[in-house]
């Protein structure tokens, strides 16, 4: 990450509309797993719409860097946890800590509806 960016990681905004975009960048961060991992990522299966709906049923954040979506993950409340899900980093930013601010993000909200544990 560029030392003058400023890294921003907040809820999916409601009016939030760059569903490709997203898209894009989850399919980018799980494309090392092809031909590794049976069955494949199930990245594949997401669309637009899909993802869309994925998160109106869960919690969704974003980490963004000069207005572009670095890194994403999403995090779905259950009775005695939050299950994590579809984390995902610009694959050229990974290592600088994007990803551990997403789950620092999960983790705040779990804490805040009374939640000890997540589940990667």
């Amino acid at each position: 990450m560029d030392q003058t960016a400023t890294l921003l990681v907040s809820e999916l905004p409601p009016d939030f509309a760059q569903w490709d975009e997203l898209l894009a960048l989850i399919r980018r961060a799980f494309a090392y797993m092809d031909g590794v991992i049976d069955p494949p990522s199930s990245a594949h299966h997401l669309t637009p719409e899909n993802l869309k709906s994925k998160a109106g049923q869960e919690t969704p954040f974003l980490a963004m860097e000069n207005g572009r979506i670095v890194g994403c993950v999403f995090a779905m409340e259950r009775a005695d946890d939050f299950y994590v899900g579809k984390l995902a980093v610009e694959p050229g930013l990974q290592g600088r800590g994007i990803g551990g601010r997403l789950m620092q993000a999960v983790d705040d909200l779990a804490h805040r509806r009374g939640k000890q544990a997540l589940e990667l």
